[in-house]
C-alpha cells in the first residue's frame, strides 16, 4: 500500500468513525461525481486535513475509508473482484489483503451506521471477501446496497455498471441465501432495459449484454428481443448506424439464445444494412460531389 500517513501502532475505535465526520465530506461531493474515484478523492483529501489538524484517530479512519474506495472493481472476476488503481515501481495503492483484521474489525462495526450505498458496498464486499469468518450477511449487505444505485447511462458509464454486475455475481454467487435478491436485480434491470429511449444510447445494448452474459431473464426474451429490434429499427430509420447495428447484434444473440434462428439470421443480415447504406452513400458522394 502506500507510505505510511499515521502512526503505525495508532488504535481507532467506533466513537471515531461517527466523529471523524466522514459523512459530511460524503454530503460535499457534486451529485454529478458519482463513483468511488470521487469518494477517494474526498476522502483522501479529508485524511489530510485531519492529519494536519491533529486529529490523528480521524485522520486514520478517512484514510482507511479513502483506501477501500480506491480500488478498481472487476467484477467478472470471482477471486480478484478489485484491483489497486495505481501501481509503480516500488508500491501501489491498496488491495483487500492489506486490511488488518483491526481495519476490518472496524468496517464490520461502521456497517452498522453507513448508509451511503456506495460506501456500504464497498465495505460489506470487503467484508465478505476477506472478512475472517465469512459472513453471508456481508455479502447480502452488500447487493442490497448495490442494488439502490441508480440505473442510469449516466451513473452506467461512471461505474454504475461494475456495481450492478457485481452485485448480480454476488447473488448467484451466495446461491439460496441470494436467489430473492437475483430475483429483484433481475427485474430491475428488464424493467429498465424496458424503458430506454432512442436518446440514451448504448445503454440498452450494454443491460441487455450483461443479463444474456450472466443468463438471466431468458423468460423476459420475449420483451427483451422486441424492445432490442424496436430500438435498432428506430434507430436504421433515423440514420444512426452504429447505434442500430450494436441493438441488431444484440438482438440477434437474443434470438439464438432464445432458438428462433430464423429471428437469428434477420437480425445478422440486418446489422451489414445499415453500414452497406452508408458506404453506398459515401461512395455516391465521391463520384458525384455537390
Amino acid at each position: 500500500m502506500s507510505q505510511q500517513r499515521y502512526p503505525a501502532d495508532l488504535s481507532v475505535t467506533l466513537e471515531d468513525i461517527q466523529g471523524c465526520g466522514w459523512k459530511e465530506v460524503l454530503k460535499g461531493i457534486a451529485e454529478e461525481d458519482f463513483g468511488y474515484s470521487a469518494l477517494w478523492s474526498a476522502l483522501s483529501k479529508a485524511a489530510s486535513s485531519a492529519m494536519e489538524a491533529g486529529r490523528q484517530a480521524h485522520a486514520k479512519v478517512l484514510w482507511l475509508l479513502a483506501d477501500a474506495c480506491s480500488m478498481m472493481l472487476h467484477p467478472k472476476s470471482l477471486t480478484e473482484p478489485f484491483k489497486p488503481f495505481a501501481m509503480f515501481q516500488d508500491r501501489r495503492s491498496a488491495l483487500p489483503d492489506d486490511f488488518s483484521g483491526e481495519d476490518l474489525s472496524l468496517f464490520r462495526s461502521a456497517l452498522e451506521f453507513v448508509d451511503a450505498p456506495l460506501l456500504k458496498a464497498r465495505l460489506a464486499d470487503l467484508l465478505w471477501l476477506v472478512g475472517s469468518p465469512r459472513d453471508i450477511k456481508h455479502a447480502l449487505a452488500a447487493i442490497d446496497a448495490y442494488r439502490t444505485l441508480p440505473l442510469t447511462p449516466d451513473t452506467w458509464s461512471r461505474g454504475g455498471q461494475e456495481c450492478w454486475e457485481r452485485g448480480l455475481v454476488l447473488a448467484q454467487m451466495v446461491g439460496k441465501g441470494g436467489w430473492e435478491r437475483l430475483a429483484t436485480l433481475q427485474q430491475q434491470v428488464v424493467d429498465a432495459l424496458k424503458a430506454i429511449t432512442e436518446g440514451d444510447g448504448f445503454f440498452g445494448v450494454k443491460l441487455a449484454s450483461m443479463l444474456r452474459n450472466h443468463r438471466l431473464a431468458r423468460v423476459d426474451g420475449g420483451g427483451i428481443t422486441q424492445k432490442l429490434e424496436a430500438m435498432a429499427r428506430a434507430l436504421d430509420d433515423k440514420g444512426d448506424v452504429f447505434g442500430a447495428r450494436a441493438f441488431y447484434e444484440e438482438s440477434a444473440h437474443w434470438f439464438r439464445w432464445l432458438g428462433q434462428q430464423e429471428k437469428y439470421a434477420e437480425m445478422t443480415a440486418a446489422q451489414a444494412e445499415p453500414m452497406l447504406g452508408k458506404l453506398l452513400f459515401s461512395r455516391s458522394m465521391l463520384c458525384h460531389p455537390t
